[in-house]
């Protein structure tokens, strides 16, 4: 007795779809599982890359904004003045983990974008690390921060600002690489 046709029909679509489902799974899942891993890691270390970029712009706008009243008790301007080590601190932490990371996010951008990540994890630990006045240390970090967020983080359509950002940030790297301009002596002239 031979098997029905339809019966065969069906039979060879089972098998079909059964190899069909299988050879993917064999052979593709497990490198797309093995790219989705590394494709997470990519975008969680940009996630962070930004979150550093904010707490920088919102701790060097609260240090640079920090003022201790004169008319405070002691144990006040002791807290005030603890609150202001803590943020110091943070931002430590922060330029430590750029410096530290910089090729798990830089090296997931283009070339041009991928030298200005690393040269700004750089620069800000640079910078953090120098012995420039506190005052100086913040400044220079909020504006060059502020330039990093309008080139990473700001909208695709707005080519011009990007484009400005991008002169900026490269002239502040200018800027904190050159050598002090000296200031020219006054000249004085004698009276007879």
């Amino acid at each position: 007795m031979s098997m029905p046709t339809w019966l065969a029909t069906v039979l060879i679509a089972a098998g079909t779809s059964v190899v069909a489902r299988m050879v993917p799974d064999l052979t593709v899942v497990s490198r797309l599982d093995a790219r989705k891993a590394r494709v997470k890691a990519v975008h969680d270390a940009r996630d962070r890359f930004s979150n550093c970029v904010i707490t920088m712009l919102t701790l060097c706008g609260a240090l640079a904004a920090w003022d201790i009243p004169d008319d405070v008790s002691d144990v006040v301007r002791a807290r005030l003045e603890g609150e202001s080590e803590r943020w110091r601190g943070l931002i430590d932490e922060t330029t430590v983990w750029l410096i530290d990371n910089s090729a798990f996010y830089a090296l997931s951008w283009p070339r041009n974008l991928r030298v200005i990540a690393g040269r700004y994890a750089t620069e800000t630990r640079g910078v953090w690390l120098s012995e420039r006045t506190e005052a100086d240390k913040v400044r220079l970090l909020g504006d060059l921060t502020a330039h990093i967020q309008s080139i990473y983080f700001i909208r695709l359509w707005r080519v011009m600002a990007r484009a400005e950002a991008l002169r900026n940030v490269q002239n502040a790297f200018d800027a904190l690489n050159s050598p002090p301009v000296p200031m020219p002596l006054p000249v004085v002239e004698e009276s007879p």
